[in-house]
């Protein structure tokens, strides 16, 4: 972002504060189809994709008098919309999905291997569980949203080697869930 885009951002937020619902018109209008297609990306479902965009301009709106933006504007809104979307879902569920695994498999249908797949998917939903919420919300924009780590650093102010740490981590945890796993079979 360079430094005009930064004193239009300061000056929005500034009529926002103040009440200007032009302004937060501006905003809503700029950001809103960008930030739709986020939730609806974790959420699977555009209608609470939807709702979370709104529920997050809403709380802009009503916390505006002591708003305070450290990034630009798009990766605040968009820190708010991930955050929002990922409380609205049972993590494990929604990522890693009823049937998500069969696509990527190549495993025949008899009754056993569909145990052993349901046993797997469940492993994996655990080990999901397991995660700290940082770690496993970077996790999911990097694996499972296909985010790179510049707009992961971005949309949460965190440096990228701290995006590469987390994601470590997250691999090692899932790594060891999933090998305890194996070892039960």
């Amino acid at each position: 972002m360079n430094r005009r885009d930064t004193n239009l951002d300061q000056e929005l937020v500034e009529r926002i504060r103040e009440g200007d619902k032009a302004a937060f018109r501006v905003l809503f209008d700029q950001h809103y189809k960008t930030l739709v297609g986020t939730a609806v990306n974790i959420l699977k479902d555009e209608a609470r994709g939807k709702d979370a965009v709104q529920e997050v301009f809403l709380q802009v709106w009503k916390s505006r008098k002591k708003l305070e933006i450290r990034t630009s504007l798009g990766a605040y809104l968009k820190r708010g919309v991930i955050n929002r979307s990922l409380n609205q879902v049972n993590y494990a569920k929604n990522f890693v999905a009823e049937g998500q695994l069969r696509e990527h498999t190549m495993l025949t249908h008899s009754a056993l291997d569909e145990l052993a797949l349901q046993d797997l998917e469940s492993a994996l939903r655990a080990s999901l569980d397991l995660l700290p919420e940082r770690c496993r919300l970077i996790f999911v924009m990097k694996r499972l949203e296909g985010m790179s780590h510049k707009e992961i650093s971005e949309a949460l102010g965190i440096s990228p080697k701290t995006i590469e740490n987390q994601i470590t981590k997250a691999m090692k945890v899932l790594k060891e869930a999933l090998q305890a796993f194996r070892k039960k079979e």
